[in-house]
């Protein structure tokens, strides 16, 4: 029975590691030949050589902030902040590897493979939303969409915040008119 319990355990930590695995959002570095090198199709650059062994992996615990925007032809991207820790890796392996594609990944799909020209500091990405025409990057990646819900909760109670505000300010400067013409015109009636 504790054989078979210990099993259990192990096959259901591996679909777990699996199923993470799957809907990481990875960065690996290019490669031009060897056994650690794997090759991806890019839909920018057609298929690059990666190596097969990430050279970060962003989870929920790495990012700190992710919000939907759109691009100037309104196509989505998503934006993530990423915490220190995961800026201060990313900014590191993008200053170690200058010139060398980057390519972000989900699975074995490349959402994007840009060359990095210089170090990227600040921990700050934008990713087009979708890593082909009909899938949304939330659709692939659920954990994503809770952080996007969070903050847009916590942008929408910000606005609601600010809406009372200004109603409240614009209800006292017209009290404050109302009660500076009563006062002005009970003057007028009234000389002293």
């Amino acid at each position: 029975m504790k054989t078979l319990i210990c099993l259990l355990t192990v096959v259901t930590a591996c679909l777990s590691f699996a199923e993470t695995n799957r809907t990481m959002i990875t960065l690996h570095l290019q490669c031009d030949s060897g056994p650690q090198c794997k090759e991806m199709k890019s839909t920018d650059r057609g298929p690059i050589r990666v190596e097969s062994i990430p050279a970060l992996s962003f989870t929920p615990e790495n990012i700190a902030e992710a919000w939907v925007t759109k691009d100037q032809e309104g196509r989505e991207q998503l934006s993530l902040t990423l915490t220190k820790e995961a800026a201060d890796q990313f900014e590191k392996v993008t200053h170690d590897n200058i010139n060398k594609i980057m390519a972000l990944t989900i699975g074995d799909h490349v959402l994007m493979a840009p060359v990095i020209k210089q170090t990227i500091s600040g921990g700050r990405l934008m990713i087009e939303n979708g890593t082909d025409n009909k899938t949304s990057l939330l659709d692939e990646v659920p954990w994503l969409r809770e952080k996007v819900s969070h903050v847009e909760a916590e942008t929408k109670r910000k606005n609601d915040r600010d809406v009372i505000l200004y109603a409240v300010i614009t209800g006292v400067m017209i009290l404050g008119t109302l009660v500076f013409t009563f006062k002005r015109r009970q003057n007028e009636m009234n000389p002293t």
